[in-house]
């Protein structure tokens, strides 16, 4: 069984794309929760 390259990579680039997204969202949020936290103190 070998694979499809054109759509691995593509999978892959999509992958990583939305998994960087994910992160920078999640870092966002915590960076956001921490000024709130640190505001309210």
């Amino acid at each position: 069984m070998k694979p499809d390259t054109t759509t691995s990579t593509n999978k892959r680039r999509w992958l990583r794309k939305f998994w960087g997204a994910v992160c920078v969202i999640a870092g966002l949020a915590s960076i956001a929760a921490g000024l709130e936290t640190a505001l309210i103190d």
